[in-house]
This record gives C-alpha cells, sequence and structure tokens, in this order.
C-alpha cells in the first residue's frame, strides 16, 4: 500500500476497523440517532447517505470524537474509543468547509498537524512530498491556500487530513459547496485516492448520485435509523423501504393489492411475488421501461400518451400518461442523430414483470 494511510490491524484478523454497538444520540429530548450498531470493514469506502436532520453527520461526529454518545460502544481496530477525544483517536475527519489557514501555504497547511503531532522533521518532509504528488499538488506546494480554485483547496484539506496517517478517515459533506463539473472531478479524485492509499473512508451525503458513484456500500438513514445497508446496486436496484426507493433514483410508483400472484392496480394487472391480499406499491425504474411493443416472453404492457419530452444529451426523458391517468417516466438512450419521441402519440409501454420491485404499502 502507498504510504499515506493506515489500514489498521483489522484486515486480516476478520474484525471490522470500526464497530458501533447500540450507539445512540440524544439532544434535549430529540432523538438524533437511535440505538444502531454499525461495522465498517478495513479499506471500505462507506457511505451514509440520507436527507438533512436524518443523523449522519451526528453519527460521523460520535466516530470521531466530536460528540459523545447517549448510549452504546465506539471500537476502532478493536480499541474502546468511546470516551476518548478526537485528538487521541486514529481517525481525521475532513470537513465541507475545508478549515484551511489563509495565511499559509500548501504546504505549510499540510504540515500543520505533523508539527503538532512533533513529527521528526525528515520524516514530515518525505510524507508531505508523497501527500502532494497523491493529490497532485506538487507544483503548487509553495501557493498560498487563497490563491488555489475550490476544488485545489479541497485537494489540500484531504492532503492535511491523509498525512497524519489515520487508521479511518471520515468526510461530512466535503463536495457540497463545490459546482456540479467541480464536484464530478473530486468524485473521480476521490475514487483514484482511495485506491490508490487503500484506505478507509467513512463519507457523508445527501446526494445520492454522489453515494453511488463513490461507494463500496452506502447506509441509507432516515430520522435517526438506518433503513438500509447494502452495494450501490442493492441499494438502487432492490431498495427495502419505500422511503429507499425514493430517496435513491427516480421511480415510477404504482399501488395496488396482490391477487394469486399478481398486482391488481388502477393502470393493470402484474405478474408479482409478494403475499396475497397484501396492499403493496410496484416500483419501477425509468430505465427500465421500454418504448415499444413487448420484445420478450415475461414482458408486460400499457397503452398510453406521451406529454413531455425533455432532452438531456446522451438520455431523453419522456413523460407519459396511461390510459387510467397514471404518470409514467421512462429515460432512453437516443443516438447521436436518432429522433426523438414525440409529444401527443399514443405508444406502448413494456417492461419486465421482474423489473417491478414489490413494496409493502406500510415500509
Amino acid at each position: 500500500m502507498p504510504e499515506g494511510m493506515s489500514n489498521g490491524n483489522s484486515s486480516g484478523t476478520g474484525v471490522p476497523l470500526v464497530r458501533l454497538s447500540n450507539v445512540s444520540m440524544v439532544y434535549g429530548g430529540v432523538t438524533a440517532v437511535a440505538p444502531l450498531d454499525l461495522d465498517v470493514a478495513a479499506g471500505a469506502f462507506l457511505s451514509i447517505l440520507g436527507p438533512s436532520g436524518c443523523g449522519k453527520s451526528t453519527l460521523l461526529k460520535i466516530i470521531a470524537g466530536f460528540a459523545d454518545p447517549s448510549s452504546g460502544r465506539v471500537e476502532i481496530d478493536g480499541v474502546d474509543v468511546t470516551r476518548i477525544g478526537p485528538e487521541k483517536r486514529p481517525t481525521n475527519m475532513v470537513f465541507q468547509g475545508y478549515g484551511l489557514f489563509p495565511h499559509m501555504t500548501v504546504r505549510q497547511n499540510i504540515a500543520f498537524g505533523l508539527g503538532i503531532a512533533r513529527v521528526p522533521a525528515a520524516e514530515a518532509r518525505r510524507r508531505i512530498a508523497d501527500v502532494l504528488e497523491l493529490v497532485q499538488l506538487a507544483a503548487l506546494a509553495d501557493r498560498a491556500v487563497d490563491q488555489l480554485s475550490g476544488g485545489q483547496q479541497q485537494r489540500v484539506a484531504l492532503a492535511r487530513a491523509i498525512v497524519m496517517r489515520p487508521k479511518v478517515l471520515l468526510l461530512d459533506e466535503p463536495l457540497a459547496a463545490l459546482d456540479l463539473k467541480l464536484r464530478q472531478a473530486m468524485q473521480e479524485e476521490l475514487r483514484r485516492i482511495h485506491r490508490q492509499i487503500g484506505g478507509t473512508f467513512v463519507f457523508v451525503t445527501h446526494d445520492q448520485e454522489e453515494a453511488l458513484n463513490l461507494s463500496s456500500e452506502i447506509v441509507v438513514m432516515q430520522a435517526g435509523r438506518v433503513e438500509q445497508r447494502g452495494t450501490p446496486q442493492e441499494i438502487y436496484r432492490r431498495p427495502a423501504s419505500l422511503f429507499v426507493a425514493g430517496f435513491v433514483g427516480e421511480s415510477n410508483r404504482f399501488s395496488g393489492r396482490m391477487r394469486s400472484g399478481r398486482i391488481e392496480t388502477a393502470m393493470g394487472s402484474f405478474p408479482a411475488d409478494a403475499k396475497d391480499g397484501a396492499e403493496v406499491v410496484a416500483i419501477l425504474r425509468p430505465e427500465a421501461i421500454t418504448l415499444g411493443p413487448v420484445r420478450r416472453a415475461d414482458d408486460v404492457a400499457v397503452t398510453a400518451m406521451i406529454e413531455d419530452v425533455v432532452f438531456l444529451g446522451e438520455r431523453v426523458k419522456v413523460v407519459c400518461r396511461a390510459e387510467d391517468g397514471t404518470a409514467i417516466h421512462l429515460r432512453l438512450s437516443i443516438e447521436a442523430r436518432g429522433q426523438l419521441p414525440q409529444a401527443g402519440r399514443s405508444v406502448t409501454l413494456s417492461w419486465r414483470a421482474a423489473d417491478m420491485i414489490v413494496i409493502p404499502e406500510s415500509s
């Protein structure tokens, strides 16, 4: 592993690098984090995803030591750190605001923590040189940070955290202040840095696309509770609740009741796998729908009218209305010179029955 950050000793023992056991946080009678258990494996890029106020940043602060949990235990690399301050934990945190010293150069900002830790000068110089190469800022090492772009400042903040070689790097919405193109570029940088150093990252975000792009695993939170944990593919393709289905990605929802292996909806009856008599919602992702007739044996179809067409570059968003009034959104890939669908046309929409995700109405 390139020098710059420690994976800890857990990777060879099967013990999680970070373990939260029955951890909760209550502020003035309000539960910010309900009691939960959470393990993070060494080398993971774990994203904690959820809307504002769901408890995700509070959970990160508990891991970092900036907040004491109301209950439970925090272990890092097998050591109980629950009542140990942040300066004594093998973690480092990158905040949305960066927290750089504007009167210092890039090199001086990165060196600051090493000086506090009294790292010998020769080792400090070597670490700084290594991390400057890692974040691709060696050419700007002696430039004042207030002369840098937002993306460059973000890389300085990352370098300052990584140079301390934490066992766990904690990132609290570090890209939220960047514009779209810069945020996408920094996502690629984070992926590259994570691969290169092999470290353990815990990343908090409210941006579901960001979490899908970056993570090896995602924890989705709502109202202080974990709604679902899984790989990006599992979270997107098999949401465990209506909240997850709605929060992660766009989806069509068809409510109905199960009868004899089919879901009966206002739009029609479709094969589905759920308990007979149950009130359920079928979730269908827009990209799973085809504009055109049934092509496969397990396809189902409905007739609809195209209401709107939105050009998105390599894709087009089509808004349709089924005969019963149900709105159906789909996304289609189009060729560079392909013809766009036309609003006002009557069309057949089809999809595989297996692509419908059936979730209990009460979830």
